[in-house]
Parts: structure tokens; C-alpha cells; sequence
């Protein structure tokens, strides 16, 4: 993510670009795989958390700062080898056993325990456009008309 990533004002941020590549020589940006750009809609408490990470981490006013950088590359984002290292670290000084991943399902879950319908979820998660195997349900990216209006707004506000 880069600083300009985060409409503050809007409560979001734009996933637009993935980092692949294990080190700074390799490092390659595209977007997202399968086409799954998307907002992600952030909360009041995260985004005061954000807002401090980008005044102690990230001074200076240029959009293109990177949120987190990496430690070997002055102007380099995080990256693979790095995230694993840093997480680990971060693990054991709280003493859990999750994986990064599972912080991505414990989102997916929050959402739908705070009464957001699939396909917001699925929007959120990135995965609104196809499933992994077979063919896509009659009903993907619609609500069913039988399920109730849910508000398609900010449904992360409730973690």
C-alpha cells in the first residue's frame, strides 16, 4: 500500500497493485490477480491507527510512500521474504500461533458476523467476480431476491 492508497476523508482504501518478487532485485508490481482491484472501507479506529503509522513512519507529502517499507531499499515496499520474517517476529512476541492468512479469514468472518451480505463480503475479499472451481452461481454478484436488503455500505465500522 502507498500512503495514497487511503482516502482518509472517504474512509477507504484502494487496492489497485500487488508486489510480487521474494527481494529487492526481483520485486515486480501488477494488479491484483483475477482483475479483483477494489475500496476496502476502513474504520474510524484503523484509520486514526493509519494516520499515526504515516506521521512517525512516513514523513513527507509525496502520495507514492510507500505504508510499509522495507528495510534493505530506501523507496522499496515490503516484500515477500521480509513480510514472513517481520510476522514471525510479531507472532512469537505475542505468543499466537496464526498465519498471516488467517488474519484474512478472521476479516472475512467479522464481516459476515456483523451482518454483511456474501456479496459485500466477497467484494471486500476480492473474490466477487468468479469461484475457484466449477461455474459461477446464478446469483453471483446479485442478492438473491429472496435474501433481505442489507445496507451496502461500510460494514467493516462494526470490528
Amino acid at each position: 500500500m502507498q500512503v495514497g492508497d487511503i482516502n482518509f476523508l472517504g474512509r477507504e482504501n484502494r487496492v489497485t497493485r500487488q508486489v510480487q518478487g521474494s527481494a529487492p532485485a526481483n520485486l515486480e508490481f501488477r494488479a491484483p490477480k483475477y482483475g479483483s482491484e477494489r475500496t476496502v472501507y476502513v474504520s474510524d479506529g484503523l484509520l486514526g491507527m493509519l494516520a499515526e503509522h504515516v506521521r512517525i513512519h512516513c514523513p513527507g507529502s509525496d502520495s507514492d510512500r510507500w505504508l510499509f517499507g522495507g528495510r534493505r531499499g530506501v523507496g522499496l515496499p515490503i516484500f515477500g521474504s521480509e513480510v514472513d520474517r517481520r510476522w514471525s517476529a510479531v507472532r512469537r512476541a505475542a505468543g499466537v500461533s496464526c498465519r498471516l492468512h488467517d488474519m484474512r479469514d478472521f476479516y472475512a468472518s467479522g464481516l459476515i458476523w456483523s451482518n454483511c451480505d456474501v456479496v459485500t463480503v466477497q467484494r471486500a475479499m476480492g473474490t466477487h467476480h468468479r469461484r475457484r472451481l466449477g461455474r459461477p452461481t446464478r446469483t453471483c454478484g446479485r442478492r438473491p431476491a429472496t435474501a433481505p436488503a442489507r445496507r451496502p455500505v461500510n460494514c467493516s465500522t462494526a470490528l
